[in-house]
Formats: structure tokens, sequence, C-alpha cells
């Protein structure tokens, strides 16, 4: 009887073994990897080797956890039989569940997932020899089965990372030396400045630097020299009514080129979002449309503020833009 316990004993440290090797090798992430390498953890040669054929290594992994867990349910049934008769089987379903749920899952997962460098450099010399033993057996289930690949099999959706995720590897960078406070804040910029609507961001309409098309031609020409801004929204009775962008750079060649007509064929269409608009949608819209500047409207239509390129710059720098682009002296 004491021999059986200690099988049993023996098999459920076996079985939380396989799920902590599951839990904390496939916890890793190239960060992880780079870090064991730099810090020299010992066995992480074995790591990086186990990892290269991740959907060979969880078929390993999953197939000897349930064979032991099948041997300590034959076990501990047949433990509870001799000690309570018929009845023991009942007990011995209970206390296998409970503690395979525990003992063999719960516990060993949750140390595997919150110290996965550790412990991954710790089982992988004895899950690397149990590897290599079952390759025989493990290479004829892969073919046969059509294993499903693990989150770290290459695939469309595995390089894909959440918000959240790409955070946590971003501050784990930062502890770890690979990214310094000021990219790290950058990078947090990016993704909270992201789903902002484009109306945090905006120059107001009251504060747009706006021109009537009728205005002069040498009216027009002196005061953009003066406020030194390169897209002027242009508008033909009041600010709701925004006709075109002139850019400023199209005036000025057509100034030397000797051509004193009104500003109305230099203009480019505007680009009106709404104010709803958020901030990575307009980027998006800037670079599909070879664009800079966009009129921000209400639901009515009418012109809230206008959002250029060097604004979302701005933002992201920690610096103050002017609306459009400063002329070159």
């Amino acid at each position: 009887m004491g021999f059986d316990i200690f099988v049993i004993f023996i098999l459920f440290l076996l079985s939380g073994f396989f799920a902590s090797a599951e839990a904390s090798l496939f916890s890793l992430t190239d960060l992880h990897l780079h870090k064991m390498k730099s810090d020299n953890y010992p066995f992480a040669g074995f790591v990086s080797k186990l990892l290269e054929k991740p959907q060979r290594l969880l078929i390993t992994i999953v197939a000897s956890n349930e064979a032991v867990n099948i041997v300590i349910s034959i076990l501990a049934a047949s433990f509870f039989i001799g000690l309570f008769g018929a009845n023991g089987q009942w007990v011995s379903i209970i206390f296998t569940s409970l503690a395979l749920l525990i003992a063999g899952e719960a516990i060993p997962k949750i140390f595997g997932v919150t110290y996965p460098m550790q412990i991954s450099s710790t089982i992988s010399p004895l899950l690397t020899l149990i590897y290599r033993l079952e390759y025989p057996v493990v290479a004829i289930l892969e073919k046969a089965s059509g294993f499903i690949n693990y989150s770290r099999v290459k695939s469309h959706d595995a390089d894909v990372l959440m918000e959240d995720e790409f955070k946590t590897l971003v501050h784990a960078g930062k502890l770890a030396g690979v990214v310094d406070e000021s990219q790290k804040e950058l990078i947090n910029r990016i993704f909270e400045l992201g789903d902002k609507p484009v109306t945090d961001i905006m120059i107001p309409r009251v504060d747009m630097f706006c021109l009537p098309v009728n205005m002069p031609v040498e009216e027009i020409i002196a005061v953009v020299v003066k406020e030194r801004h390169e897209r002027i929204p242009i508008y033909t009775d009041d600010r709701d009514d925004i006709s075109g962008i002139l850019l400023a750079r199209d005036l000025l060649a057509a100034v030397n080129l000797g051509r004193q007509t009104g500003i109305e064929k230099l203009l480019i269409r505007p680009y009106f979002v709404p104010e709803g608009k958020t901030v990575n949608g307009l980027l998006h819209d800037f670079q599909e449309n070879r664009m800079q500047i966009a009129i921000v409207v209400d639901e009515y239509g009418g012109v809230s503020g206008l959002v250029t390129l060097e604004d979302i710059l701005g933002h992201l720098f920690n610096r103050e833009c002017r609306q459009g682009k400063d002329i070159e002296d």
C-alpha cells in the first residue's frame, strides 16, 4: 500500500511537471527568449530547441500528461477500492478529479505563466529527454491527427498582437533595458491617441486660418507669407462653406510663372471627416489618399474645425504644431 501511495505521488509530480511545462514554454515570447540568452539562463538552448517545432512539442506534452493522468486514475481506483470496497470507486473519482485539477493543472500552470523563463529553463532538460524518447509515437500522432497548430505555430493570426499584449511586451522591454522610457511613452501615446476622436486634437473653427475665395491674389500672398502657412482652407460665403484647400507652393509657383488669375483653379478638393472619426482612422485616410489636412464637420454639415498631419504628430511628440506646414525660408 505504501508503494502505491509513493507511485501515485510521483505520478502527480509528473502531471504537474507537464502542466507547468506547457504553460511556461508556450507563454514565452521572443523578448523572453532574447532575455534568457542575454542573461545566460541555464539550458536556454534546450528551450529554444524545443520551441523550434511547437506543434510536435505540444503533442508530446499533452500525450504524456494524458498517459500519466490515466495511470493515476487506475492506480487511485485500485487503491480506494481496496480500502472501501465497491464504494471506493466514487471516492477515487472525487479524489482524483480534485487532486488533478488543483495539483496537476491549476497550481503548476499558474506558476508556469507567472515565471515562464525560470520554469521553462528548469524543466527543459528532462522534457527534451522525454521528447526524444517519445518521438516515434509523437510523429505518428502528428501525421495521423492533423493536430491543430498551437498559438506559436506560424500563421496569420499568430502574428497578431493585441494592444494589451503589446503594451505588456513594451513594459517588459523597459524592465529588461531593451526599451527606454522615452520609447515606452511614445508607444503608449500612439495607442492612447489612436482611439481618440479627431475633435480631441483638431484646431477649432474659431482658430482656423481661412481666407475668402474672392480675396485678391496679392493680399493672399502677403498674408500667407506673413502667417507662414502651407495649406489654407478657402471658403466662399463663410467658414461653413469651404470650397477648397490652397497650397502655398502652388500659389507661389503660379505667381512666378506670371499667372495672375484667381485662385479657384489652384484649389484642391477638401477632405471632410465626421467628428466621430478616430485619429487612427484619419491617419489611414491620410496615407491612402496622400493628403495631410482634413476638415471636421458636425452632424449637420457645419465646420467644427480642421486636423492636419502635423497636429497628430505634435500630440504624439508633445509639441505644438501650427495649422498646416510652415513655409521654408
